[in-house]
């Protein structure tokens, strides 16, 4: 049944210990689901992670989207920034360490590297060229007035 509606939905999936018949222990809960994905040939698709309420069954697919969206956006420069701190912490079934993450974006994204930082290079053009203007028009620069300024992810 897990497996039907992660294969409709491509959504996480919980399975809460307390809404199971008999509340089993989770270590019972992954058991089970590793099994079913076992057997429906379904282990490269899917990553089960336990959780305080039980586990979560996702579809790598997901993961790999949402990965791939901060990627676009330090390519396109919608995002300036990239804590590699915080990448590898939200993908951390594909980077186990932070210079795995780092070398991931390095290879994807045409960034700059400043410590932990993946700077976008688009969004250093955008923010360059909006100074220039703004020091010939107003003889002043103001770099929190840049167009679409978006410093970090969480904060877009």
């Amino acid at each position: 049944m897990v497996r039907d509606v992660q294969l409709i939905s491509s959504r996480p999936v919980d399975v809460v210990s307390q809404e199971l018949p008999g509340a089993p222990p989770t270590w019972f809960i992954l058991r089970v689901l590793r099994h079913v994905l076992k057997s429906g040939n379904l282990t490269d698709a899917y990553l089960i992670k336990e959780n305080s309420k039980g586990a979560s069954c996702h579809p790598k697919q997901l993961i790999e989207q949402n990965r791939d969206v901060v990627i676009n956006d330090l390519q396109s420069g919608k995002l300036m920034y990239a804590n590699l701190r915080e990448f590898q912490a939200d993908f951390p079934e594909f980077y186990s360490t932070v210079e795995e993450a780092e070398r991931y974006v390095r290879d994807a994204a045409k960034v700059t590297m400043v410590n932990v930082f993946a700077i976008s290079v688009a969004r250093e053009h955008i923010m360059v060229n909006d100074a220039m203007q703004s020091l010939i028009k107003n003889g002043s620069v103001d770099i929190t007035a840049s167009r679409g300024s978006c410093l970090s992810r969480n904060r877009c």
